[in-house]
């Protein structure tokens, strides 16, 4: 250190020192204007959170109806970062500016609330390459996009890893004989050549069924695929009963025969094991008491009257009931007269008239024409009706159930009671023998009319 009154010391010169910038030195010890000297250097700025906006604690809010997601600003990439979770996998979005950020993330909450979630966790790329497609299938004449891929995957998976193109030439070639028809319109062709052959229920049930399948399988006939046929009766049948998918196998088994034999389609279509039926396994029959069913007679109209008594004491079906006439009905001695065009299997019956029967129609003896003169819908309505005054729920054929199984309970003849019913003898051991007691069974053939003692009505 230097004496008081002396010369100072010479400074020091350091070896890395800048010879061509000044020297800061002197701004260390600078005093303010007030006198006081001057801090060292500012402290430097916190550093702010990782993932908030810039300026904010915490990440902000966005929320469309019961919705949330979160936007927060990441240092790493300068950008605002929407995040969202969809089924707890989390989705998200990115812009420039909060605003964009912000828009974008509503969009995708908007898209999650209205059950469209996963086009959220497309990317941008992604999402472009899917309304691309959609315009080229649109301008194809595609108008869905789900049964171009569901076929478009099914052929693949068939040409196990072969050329698409290759797999086309060689089923051209494959098919050089086979005509090209919409299946629509084969299916029709199947429907108008064997329409007059089948009774009315018969032709209406396959016409209604034929409008579900054509609304399906909007392709050529030799199209169908194992793959398509597939798909129907397991999703769009699902809901339906085994009884019932059964019936549509039904149908499309002999359209898909009558376009064999038309060359529509090839033989070897290889959908066989497809419209085999499936097994079902039938309920108990419905069966009614006779109390029950002298309520029916009793709260039955005139002209619904002698259907209830002929669906009850005979057996017969609602459908060939009401294509009866009352020539039919006293025409043969002790027998009702089914003709082959009344019944369901196109074959005659004799069903015998019960002396009950002949009591609740005896002010029909005079009668003469169709015993029903109403649409088949007024039949249904008040039938319906009727089952609900008198509580009957449960199967719409519980008058022929009981019937057939009251007879065999009695008569313990299933060949004949099989004849009389329109059904096979393994059908009625099978689902009627031994359901009800005999002693109920003499009670039904002996309902009359409340004006009639029982006593005087033989046992059928």
């Amino acid at each position: 250190m230097g004496v008081a009154g002396s010369n100072p010391a010479p400074r020091t010169i350091f070896s890395g020192k800048n010879r061509n910038s000044p020297s800061t030195e002197s701004k260390l010890n600078q005093f303010s204007p007030a006198g006081e000297l001057k801090g060292l250097i500012k402290p430097l700025r916190l550093k702010q959170k990782k993932g908030t906006l810039r300026g904010m604690g915490q990440p902000k809010t966005v929320s469309y109806r019961n919705l949330d997601a979160r936007i927060t600003y990441s240092e790493k990439d300068n950008l605002f970062h929407g995040y969202w979770n969809i089924g707890g996998e989390r989705g998200k979005r990115a812009s420039r500016t909060f605003e964009g950020a912000k828009r974008k993330t509503l969009d995708a909450l908007k898209l999650i609330h209205k059950g469209v979630g996963e086009a959220t966790a497309l990317s941008s790329s992604s999402l472009k390459q899917l309304l691309a497609a959609g315009e080229i299938l649109k301008d194809a004449g595609f108008a869905n996009p789900l049964q171009v891929a569901s076929e478009y995957v099914a052929i693949k998976g068939m040409a196990s890893g072969e050329n698409l193109h290759e797999v086309i030439r060689f089923w051209q070639e494959s098919h050089h004989d086979i005509k090209q028809i919409p299946f629509k319109d084969a299916a029709w062709d199947w429907f108008n050549t064997r329409q007059s052959r089948w009774s009315k229920t018969t032709r209406d049930n396959h016409e209604r069924r034929l409008r579900k399948l054509e609304e399906t399988f909007q392709c050529d006939a030799a199209d169908l695929t194992f793959e398509s046929v597939r798909f129907y009766f397991q999703n769009a049948l699902r809901d339906k009963s085994p009884k019932t998918r059964n019936h549509f196998r039904e149908t499309l088994r002999s359209i898909i025969r009558h376009c064999v034999e038309r060359c529509w389609i090839k033989e070897k279509h290889g959908l066989g094991s497809l419209l085999k039926n499936e097994k079902v396994i039938l309920a108990t029959p419905a069966i009614i008491t006779p109390e029950v069913y002298k309520a029916m007679l009793q709260g039955a109209d005139k002209d619904l009257l002698p259907i209830v008594a002929l669906m009850g004491f005979c057996g017969i079906r609602r459908s060939e009931a009401m294509r009866l006439s009352w020539e039919d009905v006293w025409g043969m001695e002790g027998h009702v007269v089914l003709n082959s065009a009344q019944t369901k299997t196109s074959q005659r019956r004799h069903v015998e008239r019960c002396a009950a029967l002949e009591e609740w129609l005896k002010p029909y003896l005079q009668c003469a024409g169709a015993i029903w003169n109403f649409p088949e819908g007024t039949l249904d309505h008040r039938m319906t009706t009727l089952r609900r005054i008198t509580g009957i729920s449960g199967s719409h054929n519980a008058l022929r159930h009981s019937y057939c199984s009251y007879k065999l309970a009695i008569t313990q003849k299933p060949e004949e009671l099989a004849y009389q019913m329109g059904n096979s003898p393994q059908i009625i051991k099978r689902h009627y023998l031994k359901l009800v007691d005999p002693a109920q069974a003499r009670q039904w053939f002996l309902i009359l009319p409340d004006n009639l003692k029982p006593n005087v009505v033989q046992v059928a």
